[in-house]
């Protein structure tokens, strides 16, 4: 409850300053392993073998800087030894 209450308090993004946001930390969380394609206002990122604590972390991070709530997900296992995923996550941005 006081996780939504702070995010709650926080001012609202414009859909380009969302966008930004959103950009920025797929850049900085996974670098080549992932691509952002836009179609309108929802985001769909590309993941390539990406553990899933890396995940996690940035669903945490779109969630809080950018405003983005996940609509959808498709992931499946990597092959291979480790515990890597690839797959989609649709993202819906906040509105004006």
């Amino acid at each position: 409850q006081q996780e939504a209450q702070a995010l709650q308090a926080q001012p609202r993004l414009s859909p380009e300053a969302a966008r930004q946001a959103l950009e920025a930390s797929v850049s900085t969380q996974f670098g080549e392993a992932a691509k952002l394609q836009w179609s309108g206002d929802r985001a769909n990122l590309t993941l390539t073998s990406v553990g899933g604590a890396s995940i996690a972390q940035w669903l945490n991070r779109a969630r809080s800087d950018a405003k983005a709530v996940p609509v959808q997900v498709r992931l499946t296992r990597s092959p291979g030894d480790a515990v890597l995923w690839n797959g989609l996550i649709s993202l819906s941005l906040p509105q004006p």
